[in-house]
């Protein structure tokens, strides 16, 4: 009777564990889109642009929707508007020099 009553104990133990298991692998699939398939053109287009003109892997540089700025290397913040203005001045600068030579 006791070697019963641990068996069920341990069926019961290893049972709970499943269920729990599984669960957990259903809230991890229920996340959506990471978090670089979220951003529009734009955002895209100045982290490309950021990358290549500050020497970064683009991985560090992370856009924070919720402040409206890009986090680059985890702590310099740079705002949206910063980053435009960056990038139309560059812009910029590269037609003044196709058009003087």
């Amino acid at each position: 009777m006791k070697n019963l009553k641990i068996m069920y104990l341990i069926i019961a133990f290893c049972s709970s564990q499943l269920f729990i298991q599984c669960t957990s692998d259903d809230n991890k699939k229920n996340t959506g889109k990471t978090e670089t398939e979220q951003y529009t053109d734009e955002v895209i287009m100045l982290r490309n642009f950021l990358s290549t003109s500050l020497p970064i892997d683009i991985n560090k540089i992370i856009y924070d929707s919720t402040i409206s700025s890009f986090i680059i290397d985890g702590d310099v913040i740079m705002p949206l508007e910063q980053a435009r203005g960056h990038y139309s001045s560059y812009s910029g600068l590269k037609n003044t020099n196709k058009i003087n030579q």
